[in-house]
């Protein structure tokens, strides 16, 4: 094992620093990705323990579901840095109720509009937007305020229906369904009929 991790450190290397300079702005690459990439023909058992151990000894660091270098980190332009800030702005201001991707685009100049591409793809990698659906994209402040009323009512209620998700966070149906999909998705929630239980362990 400790042969095949020395092999497979200086290839994850490789790998992660030709991914970083393609896509400078994304936080790294997908950790399923990267295990595709990197054990084609490994047993699964074994790419894991070999990743763990890349993990551990610090070749890589993995965040969520990416994977990137210790030294990695994404630097955006000042440009950038002021489109940034203004998409989180939109998405303070529009809270639960987001607007969609095209209609931020729309927000910004044609000039400006190639950079929000990269931005967006950005804020999502390292995890400040939540990707609730290809449309619906959470601030992660927003998600983390939607998830704490989620688990106070479950405190003290064992289920929650899709009428009770949209009062408690005084939303349309459309973005209280987006999030409870979403929680299906993540095994958060469990949907049984017409009600969602939560997950425990």
């Amino acid at each position: 094992m400790k042969y095949l991790t020395l092999y497979f450190r200086e290839k994850c290397t490789v790998l992660l620093k030709s991914y970083h300079q393609k896509y400078p702005l994304r936080a790294g690459m997908d950790v399923a990705e990267l295990r595709q990439k990197l054990f084609p023909d490994v047993d699964i058992n074994i790419a894991s323990l070999i990743l763990n151990a890349l993990k551990n000894n610090e070749t890589i660091i993995i965040e969520e579901s990416v994977a990137k270098l210790p030294d990695f980190n994404i630097r955006l332009s000042s440009e950038q840095e002021i489109i940034q800030s203004k998409i989180k702005k939109i998405l303070l201001k529009a809270g639960y109720e987001a607007p969609s991707p095209d209609e931020i685009f729309a927000s910004f100049t044609k000039k400006e509009q190639s950079d929000v591409i990269h931005v967006l793809e950005s804020m999502k990698t390292s995890g400040e937007l939540v990707v609730l659906t290809p449309q619906i994209l959470w601030l992660r402040s927003i998600y983390d305020d939607a998830m704490n009323k989620l688990m106070e009512h479950f405190d003290v209620n064992d289920e929650i229906t899709l009428a009770e998700c949209r009062d408690i966070l005084g939303t349309s149906r459309k973005y209280a369904l987006a999030f409870l999909e979403y929680l299906d998705r993540n095994r958060i929630t469990r949907k049984d009929g017409d009600i969602r239980r939560l997950i425990v362990g």
